[in-house]
């Protein structure tokens, strides 16, 4: 009997899986809305399905004007490739991911750049059913990379080296305006019909073949000197660069270096130029200290000889064998003489811009140097022109120059040459070397620096040869070198120093014309037995010998001599009994004394007595002849030496008589002492 309430079925079903994709389902569709990435879903056919909002905000378009609408119908711009979907349907089974970037045009006509991918879906066999695009908008990121590209094309077509592109082929594909330019190439020439053998020297193409080429192939990149060849077969010196890109083209970076290998060489002729004279001025200063010993050597036996012979004229045999001595004194001498003069080669002085060579000179430092010390040039609008010898005055600039930057420690040292503006004053005080002419025309410069500065003591000696401040390191030849060219080019030079706070050097040079500073070459002709009867004579000489030998010559003419070996003792009389003396005659080189300054101490008595220098080093440089009345050269002829003694003599006791005693006794002369 059947149940009254019947019967009943029951089927259950686990949901699970279908509440839980649902749930996944609105979740993901939930993203979808919210998420800032433009997406798109489509159907096999390219048939837009659904769009988020983000897509309808960017495009313009609502998703009830797009439903049914094929992307390709309203999506790219006229400047994009077509929709790359159909290579998603030709690819069955496709999972992954299509990346591209497609220039897209919205509502409106504007356009913006995306970067898209595209997910196909596909059913359990395997059909497509539908396509996903998740789209990203690039417009900002593309913009700056369209203006970061336009900028380097920019860069390219402003450099100044040449760059250019070839094909696989050799054959050019682009040329910035700097290697047309380089090579001889009209700016509207067709340069596809060029390759790069066309540009490049045959020496060097077979060269390149032969030695580089492999380089090139396996490493991608190549540099090096290269010899280019201009569109008017002029040879090109070039550095060049070399890059072979995955296509095989050549991209080339080409300078050329024509013109700095021409100042390279230059420049080491000048460097090989000044090292030569600066050695030979070394070789020069060491001959004179040789020869300076050896003429006081010849002067004694010399002046011996002069006066045996007036004694012994009657005796044939014994006044042969004293001329066979003096002819071979006369030769000795002139042969020392010759050694100072060997070493110095001629001068050839023109016109030079002053700061032109102070640039070459500087530029001769090296950059290591002009890093470290920060030196500067400074110059004036119209930079002034010199009279000089160009290797002269780059040796009294670069010995200079080297000294500023060793006076101190690198980074703490600063180093600045400037010229001074034309009609610039001199300095008032006396220069520490070479000579001032007054009515001449001068251009300065000076070399400062702010390193340890000079001791009084030290700069007071500055210009003596083998006095160094620079240890083992110096030669102490230097500044004796520079006082040497100065002097022989009538210029100067002032040193300021303050202990610890830096030196500034100051150079006085002829800014047009040349007149030498020369030996006062007037001899008085005329000489007379006993010709300096009734005058004293001092003669100054730290080789006693040829103190007494020379006072003998005196001596036999009518004089009263005085020989002394004592320079201090020779100034301490002048000083003290300057009245009692008609003429002195000194050496140059003398220990703790020069004889400069016996002229000196002569100048300053009252009254002053005239100076006469007898040495072995007329020609030397690096002192003041104005001093002098007259400057003889060791050996000395006896009948010169007295013509000259009784010249200023006989001018000394004039001028006492002319009742001038507030008159600058100093002798009369252009040029002042240093």
């Amino acid at each position: 009997m059947p149940d009254a309430f019947g019967s009943y079925v029951f089927v259950i079903r686990d949901t699970t899986a279908l509440v839980q994709w649902d749930r996944q389902s609105r979740r993901f569709g939930r993203i979808s809305e919210l998420t800032s990435n433009l997406v798109i879903i489509t159907d096999s056919e390219d048939r837009i399905e659904w769009v988020n909002p983000a897509f309808e905000k960017r495009s313009g378009w609502s998703l009830a004007q797009l439903r049914g609408q094929r992307t390709d119908a309203f999506l790219p711009s006229d400047f994009t490739e077509r929709d790359p979907l159909p290579r998603v349907g030709d690819v069955p089974g496709q999972a992954e991911p299509l990346p591209t970037e497609r220039l897209c045009r919205d509502r409106h006509g504007a356009e913006y750049w995306v970067s898209e991918d595209i997910q196909p879906l596909h059913d359990a066999e395997g059909r497509l059913e539908s396509v996903v695009r998740v789209q990203t908008d690039i417009t900002d990121l593309k913009s700056n990379y369209m203006r970061e590209l336009q900028i380097r094309a920019t860069a390219i077509e402003a450099a100044s080296d040449g760059i250019a592109l070839s094909d696989e082929t050799g054959h050019y594909v682009y040329m910035n305006p700097a290697h047309r330019r380089m090579f001889g190439i009209a700016a509207d020439e067709d340069i596809r019909t060029l390759s790069w053998v066309d540009l490049t020297a045959p020496e060097q193409r077979e060269r390149f073949a032969a030695e580089h080429w492999e380089t090139l192939r396996t490493a991608g990149t190549w540099s090096g000197a290269s010899i280019g060849l201009h569109r008017d077969d002029r040879k090109l010196d070039l550095d060049v660069a070399l890059t072979l890109t995955e296509g095989n083209d050549l991209i080339c970076v080409a300078r050329d270096v024509s013109s700095r290998r021409r100042e390279e060489a230059e420049r080491a002729r000048l460097r090989e130029e000044l090292q030569l004279a600066q050695r030979r001025e070394t070789v020069a200063h060491l001959a004179a200290g040789v020869g300076h010993d050896l003429n006081n050597l010849i002067a004694v036996v010399s002046g011996t000889v002069a006066l045996m012979e007036e004694g012994c004229s009657e005796d044939e045999a014994l006044a042969s064998g004293l001329l066979r001595i003096a002819r071979a004194m006369t030769a000795a001498g002139e042969l020392v003489s010759g050694l100072g003069h060997l070493a110095r080669p001629q001068t050839h002085h023109r016109d030079i811009g002053l700061c032109e060579v102070i640039g070459e000179a500087v530029d001769l430092l090296g950059s290591a140097r002009i890093s470290a010390h920060d030196i500067r040039v400074e110059t004036p609008r119209d930079c002034p022109k010199v009279w000089a010898d160009r290797t002269d005055i780059l040796q009294v600039i670069l010995n200079l120059a080297i000294n500023a930057c060793e006076a101190g420690d690198a980074g703490a040292n600063r180093v600045v040459l400037r010229v001074a503006t034309t009609g610039t004053d001199l300095p008032i005080r006396e220069p520490d070397a070479g000579t001032i002419h007054e009515g001449r025309s001068y251009a300065l410069f000076s070399i400062s620096d702010t390193g340890r500065g000079i001791a009084p003591e030290v700069r007071a000696r500055l210009f003596e040869p083998y006095v160094t401040t620079k240890g083992r390191q110096g030669t102490g030849l230097g500044l004796p070198i520079v006082a040497s060219i100065l002097l022989n080019n009538d210029a100067a030079v002032w040193y300021d120093s303050t202990p610890g706070a830096g030196t500034i050097v100051t150079v006085a040079w002829p800014d047009s014309g040349r007149t030498s500073s020369t030996i006062d070459a007037s001899r008085p002709a005329s000489h007379r037995l006993g010709s300096l009867s009734g005058h004293n004579v001092m003669v100054v000489d730290d080789k006693i010998d040829v103190a007494e030998v020379l006072s003998e010559i005196l001596e036999a003419d009518g004089a009263i001599a005085i020989a002394i070996s004592d320079p201090e003792e020779a100034t301490r009389l002048l000083l003290e009994e300057s009245d009692l003396w008609s003429a002195v005659v000194t050496d140059l080189e003398m220990p703790r004394m020069k004889g400069t300054d016996i002229a000196d101490a002569a100048t300053r008595a009252r009254p002053s007595v005239p100076c006469i220098l007898v040495t072995a080093l007329p020609y030397s440089t690096g002192w003041d002849r104005s001093v002098f009345r007259h400057v003889l050269a060791k050996p000395v002829d006896p009948h010169e030496l007295v013509a000259c003694v009784r010249s200023a003599a006989e001018a000394s006791v004039a001028d006492r008589r002319s009742d001038a005693a507030d008159v600058d006794p100093a002798p009369k002369s252009a040029a002042r002492r240093f």
